[in-house]
Protein backbone atom coordinates (compact mmCIF):
# COMPACT_ATOMS: atom_id res chain seq x y z
CA UNK A 1 0.00 0.00 0.00
CA UNK A 2 2.77 2.43 0.98
CA UNK A 3 6.56 2.13 1.45
CA UNK A 4 7.07 5.92 1.90
CA UNK A 5 9.78 6.07 -0.76
CA UNK A 6 7.85 8.47 -3.01
CA UNK A 7 7.72 11.38 -0.55
CA UNK A 8 10.42 14.03 -0.89
CA UNK A 9 9.91 15.76 2.46
CA UNK A 10 7.61 16.03 5.48
CA UNK A 11 5.23 18.39 3.66
CA UNK A 12 4.58 15.86 0.90
CA UNK A 13 3.96 13.12 3.50
CA UNK A 14 1.47 15.24 5.43
CA UNK A 15 -0.35 16.08 2.20
CA UNK A 16 -0.85 12.37 1.46
CA UNK A 17 -2.29 11.51 4.90
CA UNK A 18 -5.15 12.93 6.95
CA UNK A 19 -4.45 13.51 10.66
CA UNK A 20 -6.98 12.60 13.38
CA UNK A 21 -6.54 14.73 16.53
CA UNK A 22 -3.18 16.20 17.46
CA UNK A 23 0.02 14.44 16.40
CA UNK A 24 3.23 15.04 14.48
CA UNK A 25 3.98 13.11 11.26
CA UNK A 26 7.49 13.21 9.80
CA UNK A 27 9.70 11.15 7.49
CA UNK A 28 12.17 8.83 9.19
CA UNK A 29 15.29 8.71 7.01
CA UNK A 30 17.86 5.95 7.01
CA UNK A 31 20.51 8.42 5.79
CA UNK A 32 20.08 10.43 9.00
CA UNK A 33 20.44 7.35 11.19
CA UNK A 34 16.72 6.70 11.52
CA UNK A 35 15.10 3.28 11.90
CA UNK A 36 13.39 2.09 8.69
CA UNK A 37 12.10 -1.23 7.45
CA UNK A 38 13.42 -1.27 3.87
CA UNK A 39 14.58 1.44 1.51
CA UNK A 40 15.43 4.92 2.73
CA UNK A 41 12.23 6.31 4.26
CA UNK A 42 9.58 5.40 6.84
CA UNK A 43 6.76 7.26 8.65
CA UNK A 44 7.25 8.51 12.20
CA UNK A 45 4.13 9.26 14.27
CA UNK A 46 4.67 11.22 17.51
CA UNK A 47 1.74 11.64 19.95
CA UNK A 48 0.80 13.11 23.31
CA UNK A 49 -2.26 12.10 25.38
CA UNK A 50 -2.32 15.17 27.57
CA UNK A 51 -5.63 16.41 26.13
CA UNK A 52 -6.84 13.41 24.08
CA UNK A 53 -7.33 9.66 24.31
CA UNK A 54 -6.40 8.67 20.77
CA UNK A 55 -4.74 10.01 17.65
CA UNK A 56 -3.77 8.75 14.22
CA UNK A 57 -3.46 9.22 10.46
CA UNK A 58 -5.23 7.78 7.43
CA UNK A 59 -5.35 7.84 3.65
CA UNK A 60 -7.60 6.85 0.77
CA UNK A 61 -6.70 3.55 -0.92
CA UNK A 62 -9.23 2.64 -3.63
CA UNK A 63 -7.57 -0.71 -4.43
CA UNK A 64 -8.50 -4.32 -5.07
CA UNK A 65 -6.80 -6.64 -2.58
CA UNK A 66 -8.72 -9.78 -3.49
CA UNK A 67 -6.49 -12.83 -3.87
CA UNK A 68 -4.44 -11.79 -0.80
CA UNK A 69 -4.98 -13.36 2.59
CA UNK A 70 -2.62 -11.43 4.92
CA UNK A 71 -1.61 -7.87 5.73
CA UNK A 72 1.99 -7.06 6.64
CA UNK A 73 3.82 -4.02 8.02
CA UNK A 74 7.15 -3.21 9.65
CA UNK A 75 6.80 -1.40 12.96
CA UNK A 76 9.26 0.01 15.50
CA UNK A 77 7.33 0.21 18.81
CA UNK A 78 8.10 2.61 21.65
CA UNK A 79 7.48 0.21 24.60
CA UNK A 80 4.71 2.53 25.77
CA UNK A 81 2.13 -0.17 26.46
CA UNK A 82 -0.50 1.78 24.52
CA UNK A 83 -2.77 0.25 21.88
CA UNK A 84 -1.83 0.33 18.20
CA UNK A 85 -4.90 0.08 15.95
CA UNK A 86 -4.84 -0.76 12.23
CA UNK A 87 -8.19 0.03 10.62
CA UNK A 88 -9.20 -1.15 7.17
CA UNK A 89 -12.41 -0.07 5.44
CA UNK A 90 -13.43 -2.83 3.00
CA UNK A 91 -16.87 -3.33 1.50
CA UNK A 92 -18.17 -0.37 3.52
CA UNK A 93 -17.29 -1.98 6.88
CA UNK A 94 -14.44 -0.93 9.21
CA UNK A 95 -12.25 -3.85 10.34
CA UNK A 96 -9.49 -3.58 12.95
CA UNK A 97 -6.33 -5.43 14.03
CA UNK A 98 -4.07 -4.71 17.00
CA UNK A 99 -0.28 -5.24 16.79
CA UNK A 100 1.65 -4.95 20.04
CA UNK A 101 3.58 -1.92 21.34
CA UNK A 102 4.91 -3.73 24.39
CA UNK A 103 8.58 -3.96 23.36
CA UNK A 104 11.03 -1.60 21.70
CA UNK A 105 12.57 -3.98 19.11
CA UNK A 106 11.44 -3.51 15.48
CA UNK A 107 9.50 -6.45 13.99
CA UNK A 108 7.35 -7.39 11.01
CA UNK A 109 3.69 -7.96 11.92
CA UNK A 110 1.78 -10.28 9.57
CA UNK A 111 -1.93 -10.38 10.32
CA UNK A 112 -4.28 -12.70 8.36
CA UNK A 113 -7.43 -11.00 7.14
CA UNK A 114 -9.38 -13.80 8.85
CA UNK A 115 -8.25 -12.36 12.23
CA UNK A 116 -9.53 -8.83 11.57
CA UNK A 117 -12.74 -7.91 13.38
CA UNK A 118 -15.28 -5.10 12.93
CA UNK A 119 -14.64 -1.96 14.98
CA UNK A 120 -16.10 -2.16 18.51
CA UNK A 121 -18.40 0.79 17.86
CA UNK A 122 -19.94 -0.92 14.79
CA UNK A 123 -22.37 -3.17 16.67
CA UNK A 124 -24.51 -3.78 13.60
CA UNK A 125 -21.67 -5.75 11.92
CA UNK A 126 -20.22 -7.36 15.05
CA UNK A 127 -20.46 -10.89 13.60
CA UNK A 128 -19.19 -10.02 10.15
CA UNK A 129 -15.81 -11.19 8.77
CA UNK A 130 -13.68 -10.00 5.86
CA UNK A 131 -14.40 -11.85 2.62
CA UNK A 132 -12.73 -11.78 -0.76
CA UNK A 133 -15.68 -9.77 -2.04
CA UNK A 134 -14.96 -7.12 0.61
CA UNK A 135 -11.30 -7.00 -0.37
CA UNK A 136 -12.28 -6.14 -3.94
CA UNK A 137 -13.28 -2.69 -2.66
CA UNK A 138 -10.72 -1.40 -0.12
CA UNK A 139 -11.45 2.30 0.26
CA UNK A 140 -9.44 3.55 3.27
CA UNK A 141 -6.63 2.59 5.67
CA UNK A 142 -5.97 4.22 9.06
CA UNK A 143 -3.31 3.91 11.77
CA UNK A 144 -4.30 4.90 15.34
CA UNK A 145 -2.65 4.94 18.75
CA UNK A 146 -5.09 4.70 21.68
CA UNK A 147 -4.29 5.48 25.27
CA UNK A 148 -4.31 2.34 27.42
CA UNK A 149 -4.34 1.74 31.17
CA UNK A 150 -0.76 1.63 32.39
CA UNK A 151 0.60 3.15 29.15
CA UNK A 152 2.76 6.22 28.83
CA UNK A 153 1.22 9.60 28.09
CA UNK A 154 3.46 10.33 25.10
CA UNK A 155 5.67 8.49 22.61
CA UNK A 156 6.49 7.89 18.97
CA UNK A 157 6.26 4.88 16.65
CA UNK A 158 7.73 4.22 13.18
CA UNK A 159 5.84 2.28 10.47
CA UNK A 160 7.03 1.09 7.08
CA UNK A 161 6.19 -1.35 4.25
CA UNK A 162 2.41 -1.38 4.66
CA UNK A 163 1.10 -3.93 2.12
CA UNK A 164 -1.29 -6.80 1.44
CA UNK A 165 0.53 -10.10 0.87
CA UNK A 166 -0.56 -13.40 -0.64
CA UNK A 167 -0.32 -15.43 2.56
CA UNK A 168 -2.10 -18.74 3.14
CA UNK A 169 -5.85 -19.30 2.75
CA UNK A 170 -7.52 -20.04 6.10
CA UNK A 171 -8.78 -23.59 6.80
CA UNK A 172 -12.54 -24.19 6.66
CA UNK A 173 -14.34 -23.22 9.82
CA UNK A 174 -15.43 -25.90 12.28
CA UNK A 175 -19.06 -24.79 11.91
CA UNK A 176 -19.22 -25.93 8.29
CA UNK A 177 -21.64 -28.77 7.89
CA UNK A 178 -20.12 -31.98 6.66
CA UNK A 179 -21.50 -33.80 3.64
CA UNK A 180 -24.09 -36.40 4.63
CA UNK A 181 -24.41 -39.80 3.10
CA UNK A 182 -27.49 -40.35 0.95
CA UNK A 183 -30.54 -41.77 2.69
CA UNK A 184 -30.69 -45.54 2.30
CA UNK A 185 -34.25 -45.96 3.59
CA UNK A 186 -37.16 -46.55 1.29
CA UNK A 187 -40.38 -44.63 1.32
CA UNK A 188 -42.16 -47.53 3.06
CA UNK A 189 -39.83 -47.26 6.04
CA UNK A 190 -37.93 -50.53 5.60
CA UNK A 191 -34.15 -50.21 5.30
CA UNK A 192 -32.61 -50.85 1.94
CA UNK A 193 -30.24 -53.79 1.74
CA UNK A 194 -26.82 -52.71 0.54
CA UNK A 195 -24.46 -55.38 -0.74
CA UNK A 196 -20.86 -54.96 0.44
CA UNK A 197 -18.11 -54.50 -2.08
CA UNK A 198 -15.77 -57.46 -2.41
CA UNK A 199 -12.18 -56.84 -1.37
CA UNK A 200 -9.33 -57.16 -3.87
CA UNK A 201 -7.93 -60.37 -2.37
CA UNK A 202 -11.28 -62.10 -2.32
CA UNK A 203 -11.98 -61.09 -5.92
CA UNK A 204 -8.67 -62.53 -7.10
CA UNK A 205 -9.23 -65.76 -5.13
CA UNK A 206 -12.73 -66.13 -6.55
CA UNK A 207 -11.42 -65.63 -10.09
CA UNK A 208 -8.71 -68.31 -9.67
CA UNK A 209 -11.00 -70.90 -8.04
CA UNK A 210 -13.66 -72.55 -10.19
CA UNK A 211 -16.75 -73.79 -8.45
CA UNK A 212 -19.76 -75.68 -9.67
CA UNK A 213 -22.65 -73.39 -10.56
CA UNK A 214 -25.49 -73.26 -8.08
CA UNK A 215 -29.00 -71.95 -8.18
CA UNK A 216 -28.34 -69.30 -5.58
CA UNK A 217 -25.28 -67.10 -6.06
CA UNK A 218 -23.20 -66.70 -2.95
CA UNK A 219 -22.62 -63.16 -1.73
CA UNK A 220 -19.07 -61.80 -2.01
CA UNK A 221 -16.97 -61.46 1.13
CA UNK A 222 -17.41 -58.20 2.99
CA UNK A 223 -13.74 -57.67 4.02
CA UNK A 224 -14.54 -57.80 7.72
CA UNK A 225 -17.54 -55.46 7.43
CA UNK A 226 -20.98 -56.63 8.33
CA UNK A 227 -24.10 -55.57 6.49
CA UNK A 228 -27.15 -54.98 8.57
CA UNK A 229 -30.14 -56.73 7.12
CA UNK A 230 -33.68 -55.71 7.75
CA UNK A 231 -35.49 -57.96 10.22
CA UNK A 232 -39.24 -58.07 10.45
CA UNK A 233 -41.52 -60.26 12.55
CA UNK A 234 -42.44 -63.30 10.45
CA UNK A 235 -44.89 -66.09 10.99
CA UNK A 236 -43.57 -69.40 12.36
CA UNK A 237 -42.81 -71.85 9.63
CA UNK A 238 -44.64 -75.22 9.73
CA UNK A 239 -42.62 -78.32 10.52
CA UNK A 240 -41.49 -80.13 7.37
CA UNK A 241 -43.47 -83.27 6.64
CA UNK A 242 -42.13 -86.66 5.49
CA UNK A 243 -40.99 -86.82 1.86
CA UNK A 244 -43.30 -88.44 -0.67
CA UNK A 245 -40.53 -90.89 -1.57
CA UNK A 246 -37.11 -91.62 -0.10
CA UNK A 247 -34.46 -89.04 -0.86
CA UNK A 248 -31.71 -90.57 -3.05
CA UNK A 249 -29.07 -88.52 -1.28
CA UNK A 250 -29.91 -89.90 2.18
CA UNK A 251 -30.97 -93.49 1.55
CA UNK A 252 -28.98 -94.23 -1.58
CA UNK A 253 -32.14 -95.42 -3.44
CA UNK A 254 -32.70 -95.01 -7.14
CA UNK A 255 -33.70 -91.61 -8.36
CA UNK A 256 -36.43 -93.06 -10.61
CA UNK A 257 -39.91 -92.28 -9.43
CA UNK A 258 -42.40 -95.18 -8.91
CA UNK A 259 -44.88 -95.74 -11.74
CA UNK A 260 -48.22 -94.07 -11.43
CA UNK A 261 -51.23 -96.37 -11.35
CA UNK A 262 -54.37 -95.16 -13.00
CA UNK A 263 -57.55 -95.87 -11.01
CA UNK A 264 -59.22 -97.01 -14.23
CA UNK A 265 -56.78 -99.96 -14.65
CA UNK A 266 -57.66 -101.86 -11.47
CA UNK A 267 -59.35 -105.20 -11.31
CA UNK A 268 -62.50 -103.75 -9.79
CA UNK A 269 -62.79 -100.91 -12.21
CA UNK A 270 -64.90 -101.04 -15.26
CA UNK A 271 -63.36 -101.43 -18.72
CA UNK A 272 -63.16 -98.18 -20.60
CA UNK A 273 -66.21 -97.40 -22.65
CA UNK A 274 -65.91 -97.69 -26.42
CA UNK A 275 -64.84 -94.62 -28.27
CA UNK A 276 -67.93 -92.77 -29.38
CA UNK A 277 -68.26 -92.46 -33.09
CA UNK A 278 -70.36 -89.37 -32.84
CA UNK A 279 -70.85 -86.63 -30.42
CA UNK A 280 -68.41 -84.95 -28.01
CA UNK A 281 -64.86 -86.25 -27.54
CA UNK A 282 -64.13 -87.58 -24.07
CA UNK A 283 -60.74 -86.35 -22.80
CA UNK A 284 -58.66 -89.03 -21.08
CA UNK A 285 -60.27 -92.01 -22.72
CA UNK A 286 -57.44 -92.79 -25.11
CA UNK A 287 -54.80 -91.97 -22.49
CA UNK A 288 -56.22 -94.42 -19.91
CA UNK A 289 -56.52 -97.22 -22.44
CA UNK A 290 -52.98 -96.67 -23.62
CA UNK A 291 -51.61 -96.97 -20.07
CA UNK A 292 -53.36 -100.27 -19.54
CA UNK A 293 -51.99 -101.69 -22.78
CA UNK A 294 -48.43 -100.53 -22.06
CA UNK A 295 -48.38 -102.35 -18.69
CA UNK A 296 -48.32 -99.35 -16.44
CA UNK A 297 -51.50 -100.47 -14.74
CA UNK A 298 -53.03 -103.73 -13.58
CA UNK A 299 -55.91 -104.75 -15.87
Amino acid sequence: MDDFEGYGDDTALRAGYVRYNANTVTLERAAAGGSVGSGDNAMRLAYDFANQSYTGVGRQVGADWSGNWDFSLWVDPDASGNKLVLQLVAGGVSYEAYPSLAGDAPYVATIPFADWRPAPWDTGNADRRITQEDLENVSQFNVYVNAADGGTSSGAIVADDLKAVLGTPPPPSSGTRRARWPNTRRSSGSPKRVSPRPCAGATAAAASTRRAPSRRASSPPSCGRTTRRATSPSRPRPAPGPPSWPSPRRSGASTARPPRTSPRCTATSRPPPPRPSRGRWRPGWYRSRRRCRSGQGTP
